[in-house]
């Protein structure tokens, strides 16, 4: 679990930093962490940092945050320097989301962000940072995979019909888009679950943050917009596999049948000749 106590008074007030990793898993080697239940079950697993090595770290896989308690005697010039390290734009070309909820605020740019919080609001805005992190790849995730599937169906839609010879070939790319298709629908209905905030074990400042996130990121219209493109790529590709299962056995029936037809003509055959050596004789 998430524990970030046990600061002397003195060190409260200083600036931290954290790198956090997810993983699928709890860390067993005693590392704070955060778990999250939706979109995705996840554990941030949060290592602390100096503050010259949070700067200097940028693994795309990792998130690198520094927290400065609004206590600090952080300076403009300081607070500025952290803001650059954020960046003007993220990798998409938006520019960091901002947002502040009554006992925190935090700007997050792709895998860096900066929290302001007292210390004894830290924990709380950690977790709600963490959650939104995992929504924000959960979504983006989604997005790109229904542009993938746009063009896939553009090419495989004639699939759902009427097959052409050779359409077994393009088996393995529909079972690709057919994967793609459940992993990202089954992400998005854990979205809606996220952003209810339903579970009991959540604390009103950590979903306060995470609410005001999801706001800036407009969360709400990219999830809506993406339940009927998922839906309909999930049942193009289910009529496309079952037509091309149909097809299939269709074929091994024919197959069968040519099969028998022609061993039984074979055996008549086989009768006759003999029939006719019986009467020679």
């Amino acid at each position: 679990m998430l524990d970030i106590s046990g600061k002397s008074a003195a060190s409260a007030v200083e600036t931290r930093a954290w790198s956090i990793e997810f993983a699928t898993a709890a860390p067993t080697d005693g590392r704070a962490f955060i778990a999250v239940a939706e979109p995705a079950t996840a554990f941030a697993i949060l290592t602390p940092l100096d503050l010259a090595d949070a700067k200097a770290q940028a693994k795309p896989d990792m998130l690198t945050v520094v927290g400065l308690p609004v206590s600090a005697d952080q300076t403009l010039a300081g607070e500025q320097e952290l803001l650059a390290w954020i960046g003007e734009t993220d990798k998409r070309g938006k520019p960091p989301m901002r947002a502040s909820a009554r006992t925190a605020r935090a700007v997050v740019c792709d895998n860096r962000a900066l929290i302001y919080a007292r210390d004894e609001h830290m924990r709380d805005a950690l977790d709600g940072l963490v959650r939104f992190i995992v929504l924000d790849r959960q979504v983006a995730f989604q997005e790109d995979a229904m542009r993938r599937l746009w063009a896939s169906i553009d090419v495989d839609v004639d699939l759902t019909h009427a097959l052409a010879p050779g359409y077994n070939a393009r088996q393995a790319a529909v079972n690709e888009m057919t994967e793609l298709a459940g992993r990202a629908k089954a992400s998005n209905l854990r979205t809606g679950i996220a952003l209810a905030q339903m579970n009991p074990a959540l604390s009103d400042p950590s979903k306060r943050l995470y609410g005001e996130f999801a706001v800036v990121a407009g969360m709400h219209e990219r999830y809506d917009s993406l339940i009927d493109p998922l839906t309909y790529a999930v049942e193009t590709y289910d009529r496309a596999n079952t037509r091309m299962i149909e097809t299939r056995n269709a074929a091994k029936e024919r197959t069968h049948f040519l099969f028998e037809f022609i061993l039984m003509v074979f055996i008549v055959l086989l009768i006759g000749w003999e029939l006719l050596q019986m009467m020679n004789e």
